[in-house]
């Protein structure tokens, strides 16, 4: 596991709340995306990279083979066109920014602490894009592990948003004023950091006795 960051900013703060919303939402059924192995080609003439990796998400696998014009930028995209068929928040995500930096602190023999990765990504109607970061030795192994970091997130927080708008729907069926707030509050700390307009329309589509608390 990577050490604690040494430099945080107000909009990681939040994330971390979000975090703990969507945690707290799913319970024990937060689902963990995870990559065995990664295979990256570069073209050097045409300066583009193609992927190739399975993926696990949860108790599902399937593979990504993409384009791109890095390993995370492929990496980042083939997710995305994936995911994006039963996660309907993709649609919105935009890769906006990566960077490397070395760990210019005390040296240590902890080697892990030498790299570190920054990923922003966007979303169409929010006005700050949320940020990962991941420590290690490897660049690659850092850089893999901001964008799973990332995907992984949004996978969880768009099922967290699912349960929490039927939440709200029982709660006001049943004049639940005070479950109604409660859950519409999470809501909207989750909304900070992702659109999730294409998610609350199919919901408000869905018929009633698809519910499930």
């Amino acid at each position: 596991m990577s050490p604690p960051l040494k430099y945080k900013t107000l909009q990681e703060e939040k994330h971390t709340e979000m975090v703990s919303v969507v945690k707290e939402v799913l319970a024990g059924d937060y689902w963990a995306l995870n990559i065995n192995n990664l295979s990256i080609e570069e073209d050097l003439c045409k300066k583009t990279t193609r992927i190739s990796c399975q993926v696990h998400l949860n108790d599902e696998s399937f593979v990504v083979e993409e384009v791109g014009r890095g390993p995370i930028d492929a990496l980042f995209n083939g997710l995305k066109d994936n995911l994006k068929k039963s996660y309907l928040s993709f649609h919105g995500l935009n890769f906006y920014e990566f960077s490397i930096s070395g760990d210019v602190g005390v040296p240590s023999s902890d080697m892990s602490s030498e790299v570190e990765c920054t990923l922003s990504i966007s979303s169409v109607n929010v006005q700050k894009p949320l940020i990962y970061r991941c420590r290690d030795a490897s660049i690659n192994r850092a850089a893999i592990c901001v964008v799973l970091n990332a995907v992984e997130y949004y996978v969880n927080s768009e099922r967290a948003m699912r349960k929490l708008k039927k939440w709200a729907k029982d709660a006001q069926n049943r004049n639940r004023a005070d479950l109604l707030q409660k859950n519409v509050l999470k809501m909207s700390k989750l909304l900070e950091g992702v659109s999730y307009k294409d998610t609350l329309a199919a919901i408000n589509n869905e018929k009633e006795d698809n519910f499930q608390s």
